[in-house]
């Protein structure tokens, strides 16, 4: 079994875009926050940044949990290929006794 390099690459990169607009979008959600919390003293500015807050707590759990899944990936890829190539060697080397095991298994 192996996995089509090109498509694995492509995978990877995509997760690693998405990963960084997340940082990007949560690095401009921290700052509006701290332009409200600045510049907006009012009862519901505080209930905004609370929820802000928050958000941004659920949002570092789903980020992290993405970036987990981004490394299991990678890993899962790394097996695989790891497991193909140790199935090749192996594989490889009957290719000289298979005919000598052949004949053995099955008599003429």
């Amino acid at each position: 079994m192996t996995t089509d390099d090109s498509v694995v690459r492509t995978t990877l990169r995509t997760l690693d875009d998405r990963i960084a607009d997340m940082r990007s979008s949560l690095a401009d959600i921290v700052a509006i926050k701290g332009e409200v919390h600045d510049h907006f003293k009012a009862a519901c500015s505080t209930r905004y940044q609370e929820n802000i807050d928050d958000w941004t707590s659920r949002y570092n759990q789903l980020k992290a949990a993405y970036e987990s899944f981004q490394s299991s990936f990678t890993s899962g890829h790394q097996q695989i290929n790891a497991a193909h190539d140790d199935a090749n060697g192996v594989g490889g080397n009957w290719s000289v006794h298979s005919s000598h095991v052949k004949g053995v298994l099955n008599p003429s």
